[in-house]
C-alpha cells in the first residue's frame, strides 16, 4: 500500500528525528507558506533515514511560473540563515533550488514546471518506501551506513541493491513486485 507523503501527520508517529522534523515543519510553517506550490516534503526524513549534518528537509514543489515561486520563496524565507536561491537545468528542466537553516535543520526547496508526483524526488520517495517496506530492515541499516559514509540516498540505495547504471534512472525502473532477496 502506497503511503500518503503529502500529510506530514506520519512524522508524529515515527522516531525522534522524524518528530523533530514535523514540529520544525510547524515551527517555519514552510508547507503552508508554499501550499500554493503543491508542497511535498521528500527525502530522508520521511524514509527515517535522516542523518544529522548529511541530511536536509527537501520540499518539492510545481510552478507553471518559477519566477513567482522565486519571490514568494524570497519573501518568505530569505531572513533565514545561510539562504540562498539559484536557477539551473537539472535533467534540461528549468529549476528553482533555495536553500535556508532553521534551527538544526538545512532546508532545500526544489521547483519545476512538472507536478510533484512525476519529478525525480517525489518518484524516487515513492520507490524507495516501497523498497524498504520489501527489504525491511536489512536495508535500512545498509542504506544507513552507507549515508554515514558520506553517499547519496539514490546512490546508496543502487549499491545495497546491486544496481547498474545513473542510480537515479535505475531506481526508476525498478518493478518492486518483482525483487529478488537482498544479496
Amino acid at each position: 500500500m502506497l503511503h500518503d507523503f503529502k500529510n506530514v501527520e506520519y512524522l508524529l508517529k515515527g522516531s525522534l528525528v522524524q518528530q523533530r522534523g514535523w514540529q520544525i515543519l510547524q515551527e517555519c510553517n514552510v508547507l503552508k507558506k508554499l501550499a500554493a506550490f503543491h508542497a511535498v516534503l521528500t527525502g530522508t526524513l520521511p524514509l527515517d533515514l535522516f542523518i544529522a549534518g548529511k541530511s536536509d528537509l527537501d520540499i518539492v514543489c510545481f510552478a507553471n511560473d518559477l519566477s513567482l515561486f522565486e519571490q514568494i520563496v524570497e519573501h518568505a524565507f530569505a531572513s533565514y540563515t545561510a539562504f540562498e536561491i539559484t536557477r539551473k537545468n537539472i535533467r534540461a528542466t528549468p529549476s528553482v533550488i533555495a536553500r535556508f537553516q532553521y534551527q538544526e535543520f538545512l532546508f532545500e526547496l526544489f521547483c519545476q514546471a512538472i507536478p510533484v508526483e512525476k519529478q525525480y524526488a517525489f518518484r524516487h520517495l515513492c520507490i524507495e518506501y516501497s523498497l524498504l517496506q520489501h527489504y525491511g530492515k536489512p536495508l535500512k541499516e545498509q542504506v544507513l551506513q552507507l549515508k554515514q559514509a558520506g553517499i547519496k540516498t539514490e546512490p546508496a540505495f543502487a549499491q545495497a541493491l546491486g544496481l547498474s547504471g545513473d542510480p537515479y534512472e535505475s531506481l526508476l525502473l525498478l518493478d518492486v513486485s518483482t525483487l529478488p532477496p537482498l544479496h
